[in-house]
């Protein structure tokens, strides 16, 4: 980089140990801020008999698809209960790893239907 001062023109690499940071250029380069896209288009999402039950929602998929998240955890941490109680477990960390994700799936259930109860009431307070 070259250094222009009046009367003195010289590079950095002429000067030893010498910098000089409010002399350097600095090019910000930025990305274009692009438009919100959807995660999924509505015919993407829906598969099978979804695509043709129009009545099978976004809302009722997410909540069937947590309910499902529940019984399939649950499954697994019974059977690696039973596992653990008859001698067939290696690993009792596995044990604790199912118990916290069924824990957690059901207590995200639970969340999500009182927030969803929770915008129901408040729904019906609006009056028209």
């Amino acid at each position: 980089m070259d250094l222009v001062w009046p009367g003195f023109a010289f590079r950095d690499s002429e000067i030893p140990g010498y910098y000089t940071p409010f002399q350097e250029e600095f090019i910000m380069e930025f990305t274009p801020i692009r438009p919100i896209e959807p995660l999924w288009t509505p015919a993407a999402s829906q598969t099978g008999a979804q695509a043709q039950d129009p009545t099978q929602s976004l809302f009722a998929s997410v909540f069937q698809s947590a309910i499902q998240n529940v019984r399939d955890t649950n499954a697994v941490q019974v059977d690696l209960e039973y596992q653990l109680a008859t001698g067939q477990l290696d690993n009792p960390a596995d044990l604790t790893l199912a118990t916290s994700k069924a824990t957690n799936a059901a207590i995200l259930l639970m969340e999500m239907r009182n927030k969803a109860m929770d915008a129901y009431n408040e729904l019906m307070r609006i009056s028209l």
